[in-house]
């Protein structure tokens, strides 16, 4: 692991292994606590905090099951995403930096809070350091285990790649231990944790490939129940979520020399073993050495994919469009208004986000337990 907590900045910093943990927990449970270990049970409406926001998924999840919500703060980096948001779910609040005193003391209490805690440290796409890429947020989830600590909404939930289990198995267990272990006013912990991978195509309807793991948290003394994992649901077909348009020639030449290349060796193994891409729908990632194609299901949209236009559609002859990439993520690119942000940026934005659906069937299993 090799990381501490200073105690002289707050943050964390190298030392050995051994004291980590123990230290993690000093710097966790330091503070004012703001919120209650008994706090009521929340009323028909839900009061929701978001971290890592983005474009608050859990915003459209809570409006896809028809629960009477409000927005008690936000806290996303880029400016621009911080206005969408504000102005899309009349956020009253929205802070800059999760990694700041001002949100750790200032931000309100609410019953739910979500964050999808930047995943490219953990990630195979990523820079894969793990807990030590300060520069990508390597130890941002700390700084959200101590926001839980000092404001103890009802439920959490968080969410990252599966690679922070595979990549960085001490880094996940740490995580859990520390959200685990957090104790109440009397020495007992506070939250019941468990966590689970769950797939887009699996468990959220979407005909997306996009393996994900969730960590939620209930209040015990809030609580009557524990989390239930959703089960397995049908996928719908991807030309559901496919436009009829053609790609033209200008799709073609709009493709750079190596993404024609790896068009044009996915298009001959695609014929060799026998399939018809002209007439399936074949979703080709040709950003990649090795052209990777999936029939009836679209890969993983992320960040950087989705920045690039997305995958190449075989029976389309071009790639995904900003509406497409929008409802394979559970969206509508109605939802948006495009005053905030350019294409490109909300496209990035798309790719980080929570599959609304999956994100919709978590959160009513979640709230199930008040």
């Amino acid at each position: 692991m090799g990381a501490s907590v200073s105690t002289e900045t707050g943050d964390p910093v190298l030392a050995s292994p051994a004291s980590f943990p123990d230290l993690l927990m000093r710097w966790v449970t330091d503070g004012k606590i703001v919120g209650e270990d008994k706090p009521k049970r929340p009323s028909s409406h839900l009061v929701v905090g978001s971290a890592c926001s983005g474009i608050c998924a859990e915003m459209k999840a809570l409006d896809l099951l028809g629960w009477s919500h409000s927005a008690a703060f936000i806290c996303e980096k880029d400016e621009k995403l911080r206005r969408l948001s504000q102005c899309m779910h009349a956020v009253p609040t929205a802070f800059p930096d999760v990694m700041s005193m001002e949100f750790l003391q200032n931000s309100a209490t609410c019953d739910v809070l979500v964050s999808g805690f930047p995943c490219q440290p953990y990630s195979q796409a990523g820079s894969g350091r793990g807990f030590a890429d300060m520069v990508n947020g390597g130890f941002i989830w700390t700084y959200l285990c101590k926001w839980l600590f000092l404001h103890r909404p009802a439920v959490f939930l968080l969410e990252n790649v599966p690679g922070l289990l595979r990549q960085e198995p001490e880094t996940f267990w740490l995580l859990l231990t520390t959200l685990s272990n957090m104790p109440d006013s009397h020495g007992q912990p506070l939250y019941d944790v468990s966590w689970k991978i769950l797939c887009c195509s699996e468990h959220g309807y979407l005909p997306q490939n996009r393996r994900r793991i969730f960590i939620a948290g209930t209040l015990k003394s809030a609580c009557r129940s524990t989390m239930v994992w959703p089960g397995a649901v049908p996928m719908q077909p991807l030309q559901n979520y496919i436009d009829a348009a053609m790609g033209t020639d200008e799709d073609l030449f709009a493709l750079s020399a190596s993404e024609r290349r790896v068009l044009s060796m996915t298009m001959k193994k695609l014929l060799r073993k026998g399939a018809e891409p002209r007439r399936e729908y074949y979703m080709c990632d040709i950003n990649s050495s090795y052209g990777n194609a999936m029939l009836g299901k679209c890969p993983t949209l992320t960040r950087c994919r989705c920045a690039s236009g997305g995958f190449w559609i075989t029976c389309r002859q071009r790639k995904t469009n900003l509406s497409e990439i929008a409802s394979l993520q559970g969206m509508y690119l109605s939802d948006f208004p495009d005053s905030f942000v350019t294409g490109r940026q909300l496209r990035q934005a798309l790719g980080n986000s929570i599959p609304v659906p999956l994100l919709a069937r978590v959160l009513r299993s979640l709230l199930s337990c008040l």
